[in-house]
């Protein structure tokens, strides 16, 4: 077995191999394949056995975070020393599929991209083929945009600046900050959650400024976390699980701005994931999910009597629970 880079000459059989593993509304046509091959001859990684293609997967570099349809056809869009490798297509011949094969070429294509220092890859699947890729490490973002084929495609991210140990930061309005915290708290990999105030004008802001609505912040929660152990796309699962997110006014009996929801984002592709997140829920549930995803700005701690507030008060936190509806008397 012999995992290479394409050739010219393979562009026949890529694309026979293609026509034989797709519909035609999805498979890249012969010509489509020959300029790829033309244009990133070095992201076509190709397993042959015995001289014989088995497998293959392809796809263009380029610093654009998510994959869109104008890309399969437009290889002057490929920029070789981008950060983020799209995947068009990961491709075995049917009648060698499940032995393992796609999953040797996988791991090839992670191991070359985190050599050449990608920020990490980018896949669409069906949903079907979910599972396969969370087994790499790849984080569904949700439905894709992409109407490729007619088909209904989800996005998958694998990232690979997140070595172990080196850690990040994500800002969540849930409503009452101490009611969230301790779902966050308990998500494995994740490190600390400070409760605190974000979105407003006035710096260092008080909890009783913020209570009365005087500073135009949210309350807010900091979630600590190691990316090597939970991607942000979980954590945004969570947090949309955590909440009523068909609640635009506040949550529960908490009524105000203070109260509202809403995700912080740092950079695009927090900024996408969450689109993507609360796009998907809307699209699960057929309802209007009123969450704005806003840049974060700065993050203040709430008073220390706050933090951990489950903890150290648990019968008084329960006491909250119950009185918000949030559980049942």
């Amino acid at each position: 077995m012999m995992i290479r880079h394409a050739l010219p000459q393979d562009v026949p059989a890529l694309a026979r191999l293609e026509a034989a593993s797709f519909p035609a509304a999805e498979a890249a046509s012969e010509a489509s394949i020959r300029a790829r091959v033309a244009a990133f001859p070095e992201h076509f990684w190709l397993l042959e056995e015995s001289g014989q293609l088995i497998s293959f997967i392809n796809g263009m570099v380029t610093d654009e975070p998510t994959l869109t349809d104008t890309m399969y056809d437009h290889t002057e869009l490929h920029k070789e020393q981008g950060t983020w490798q799209m995947l068009f297509s990961v491709v075995t011949d049917p009648d060698r599929r499940r032995q393992g094969y796609a999953s040797a070429v996988m791991q090839q294509v992670i191991t070359d991209c985190r050599a050449d220092g990608r920020k990490g890859i980018v896949l669409t699947c069906k949903e079907a083929l979910l599972p396969f890729y969370r087994q790499f490490g790849f984080a569904n973002e949700g439905i894709s945009a992409s109407s490729h084929g007619g088909a209904v495609w989800y996005q998958m991210r694998l990232r690979l600046d997140a070595e172990p140990g080196q850690l990040r930061h994500a800002y969540f309005a849930g409503g009452c900050f101490w009611c969230i915290t301790p779902s966050f708290r308990e998500m494995p990999g994740v490190l600390q959650v400070i409760s605190g105030y974000s979105g407003g004008q006035e710096v260092a802001p008080r909890y009783e400024e913020v209570k009365a609505q005087r500073t135009g912040h949210r309350e807010t929660i900091a979630v600590t976390y190691d990316p090597s152990l939970v991607s942000y796309e979980a954590l945004l699962t969570l947090f949309l699980s955590s909440v009523d997110p068909f609640d635009g006014e506040g949550q529960y009996i908490d009524r105000g701005k203070s109260y509202t929801l809403a995700v912080y984002y740092q950079d695009e592709v927090e900024h996408t994931a969450a689109l993507r997140a609360i796009q998907a829920l809307s699209l699960q549930t057929g309802r209007e999910v009123p969450i704005p995803a806003e840049p974060f700005t700065a993050f203040y701690p709430a008073e220390e009597y706050h933090q951990d507030y489950d903890l150290k008060h648990p019968e008084a936190f329960h006491r909250e629970l119950v009185e918000s509806g949030r559980l049942p008397e």
